[in-house]
């Protein structure tokens, strides 16, 4: 029955990413991005896309064919940023869509 599909198969359900965590590193001048999304099917439920933004101007675009690891992963990227600016990171999920954190410069 229906109950039955719905009680034993809740990973079937695809989720957007559940957080991003963001860091930069003046000194270095390196952007950290840390995404959650935990996929027990890396090959069929991944993030396929990070879009990065400076003061709303596009500064880098990954698209990756499959996510690295289950639970999530970082990518670390080369970034002249000053403090005020305003670094925004939006990661798409393939199934679920995208999830959105913003981040202003100290």
């Amino acid at each position: 029955t229906l109950s039955f599909l719905f009680l034993h198969c809740p990973l079937l359900v695809a989720t957007p990413p559940s957080a991003i965590h963001i860091e930069y590193n003046a000194e270095e001048k390196i952007l950290l991005v840390e995404i959650k999304h935990i996929s027990r099917n890396l090959n069929e439920h991944y993030i396929r896309r990070i879009d990065i933004t400076k003061n709303d101007n596009e500064i880098k675009k990954f698209i990756y064919p499959r996510q690295p690891s289950p639970p999530g992963f970082s990518e670390d990227v080369v970034l002249d940023a000053q403090s005020g600016d305003i670094i925004r990171v939006k990661a798409i999920c393939n199934k679920a869509g995208p999830t959105e954190e913003a981040f202003v410069v100290p």
